[in-house]
């Protein structure tokens, strides 16, 4: 009985959702632990003395009115530049949010950060774009969970349980291919979209923006070794939230084939550069 409870919640909840509006804590987390690094490295090209500005403040300190309604329901602590991972992590109500922070860690003392080779790859992997994108994806999860019966932390407490439950709840045999993670892709893919001008948003493909927000590449490719059919039925998925929210570009027409999301990132991320500003 709880199970078949659960569904229909799920189904209602799929059918309800809409984008959370959280402008102003994205902006907040973001120039407070990332914008100088940022700055420095896509305006001036070298990185600050201070490679990441660490920090932990608990989620009275987030602006929107949204947020606030969050914490006092659910209140997370929300790590910055501490754990090289971004996370809603739910046993311990913690948010972390990082940087690319792999570039770094298998290279401390071993490199001069300021080097041609090492600023090519921290301009790549380093953005505004990304970096506000991986904000909006965990808020959006800890404020799903908050303001939906606690459905996420269901799942997960599910999950760990019997897999093969969830997967039939979610009518998915994965949890990335499912609504609960498409729809924190679609909150970064809106923070993605404000880096760009509605001119340079309609002449992307949905390869190009999968270039931009690199979680993007990643999530299919690894939807695509489980199989091409669960890729193209979460692509599917994911386009329709995509026009539903207003986000689908133009030129956005053709999904990316398994080739093309392989193909050398160091190739394309230089098209990309030379096609747009970098933000």
């Amino acid at each position: 009985h709880n199970d078949i409870q659960f569904q229909i919640f799920l189904r209602e909840h799929r059918l309800k959702e809409k984008l959370f509006d959280i402008k102003e804590d994205v902006d907040f987390i973001y120039t407070t632990f990332f914008k100088d690094i940022v700055d420095a490295l896509q305006k001036h090209h070298k990185l600050p003395e201070r490679l990441v500005v660490y920090g932990e403040f608990n989620s009275s300190y987030l602006k929107s009115t949204i947020c606030k309604k969050a914490h006092e329901i659910n209140p997370v602590y929300i790590s910055c530049n501490s754990v090289g991972r971004n996370n809603y992590n739910i046993d311990r109500r913690r948010i972390d949010i990082s940087i690319t922070t792999h570039i770094f860690v298998s290279t401390y003392g071993t490199i001069d950060y300021n080097t041609p080779s090492f600023l090519k790859l921290a301009l790549r992997e380093i953005s505004e774009r990304r970096v506000k994108a991986s904000i909006a994806h965990e808020l959006s999860h800890w404020l799903r969970d908050t303001f939906h019966n606690s459905y996420l932390t269901r799942v997960m407490a599910i999950l760990k349980i019997d897999s093969s439950k969830v997967f039939k709840l979610l009518k998915r045999n994965s949890i990335h291919v499912s609504h609960i993670e498409i729809d924190a892709l679609i909150h970064a893919i809106k923070e993605v979209k404000k880096t760009y001008s509605r001119e340079e948003w309609n002449n992307l493909k949905f390869l190009d923006l999968f270039y931009a927000y690199e979680t993007l590449r990643i999530t299919a490719k690894f939807i695509y070794k489980i199989s091409d059919k669960l890729y193209f039925i979460w692509m599917k998925d994911l386009s329709k939230r995509m026009s539903r929210e207003g986000l689908i570009g133009k030129n956005m027409r053709k999904f990316p084939t398994e080739g093309e999301l392989k193909e050398r990132i160091e190739y394309y991320t230089k098209r990309i550069y030379e096609s747009f500003s970098i933000v």
